[in-house]
């Protein structure tokens, strides 16, 4: 009788789609991680990556009874140049900025304010070309809420409306639940460049008044969807 050793030929990775709605999240996080390692395979073996792709639609799990808002840009194909590699890590930079000015006691406008004054530099959110100049264009959003529900809009703190359009703000408070977003996109004077980014948190104001993500997966590098999938630093 002959011992059986799982070769590569001996099996192939599939694509699974995992709906979260009405999902416990450790349970699912439980599921893609068996489906990853490939364990639900009786051909499993520790010595090879036997694992499959998972894609885990979120729209329906829930953080401290809130549904989710969160995006990530996702490069499809091969490994990002380096002008992709500057346009995320512009977007990360945005976004990392503007959840440090986020705190209770002060306006979604101070928000935005406090956030261009960070980015008043060459190429930054604060100092962008005036359109349709060529050049990067960014838009960041503090305040749009997250519902308790599917479907469920939720108390509405409209986050860029006293800078970029004519709708009031609030004031932000301790528990407020909300998301934090900010794009960035490139115009090359003529028509939009393929290299637009949106990165998205959703948290809440903690204990101490100031943001806390909901969320530890890690925004700063490229994820390159594809078998087997790649993370990209962008510096």
């Amino acid at each position: 009788m002959k011992t059986f050793s799982t070769r590569p030929v001996d099996f192939k990775r599939r694509q699974h789609v995992l709906d979260a709605e009405g999902q416990v999240l450790g349970r699912l996080a439980t599921q893609a991680a068996n489906l990853l390692q490939g364990k639900h395979k009786p051909v499993f073996a520790r010595h090879l990556d036997t694992g499959d792709f998972v894609v885990i639609d979120i729209n329906g799990v829930s953080f401290n009874g809130y549904r989710t808002c969160y995006y990530r840009t996702y490069l499809c194909g091969d490994k990002p140049t380096q002008f992709q590699k500057e346009v995320y890590k512009a977007a990360y930079d945005g976004l990392m900025a503007m959840q440090s000015v986020v705190r209770e006691g002060i306006t979604t406008k101070d928000v935005q304010t406090e956030w261009l004054k960070l980015g008043d530099f060459p190429g930054g959110w604060g100092r962008e070309a005036k359109f349709p100049e060529p050049g990067r264009y960014y838009f960041g959003s503090g305040g749009h809420p997250i519902g308790t529900r599917s479907g469920d809009p939720g108390y509405t703190l409209l986050g860029a409306g006293e800078i970029f359009g004519n709708f009031p703000g609030g004031q932000i408070k301790k528990n407020y639940t909300f998301a934090v977003e900010v794009c960035c996109a490139t115009w090359d004077g003529t028509k939009w460049m393929k290299d637009g980014v949106k990165i998205e948190n959703c948290g809440f104001i903690n204990k101490d008044g100031i943001w806390e993500s909901f969320y530890r997966m890690p925004a700063k590098d490229i994820i390159v969807c594809g078998l087997p999938g790649e993370y990209y630093p962008t510096t």
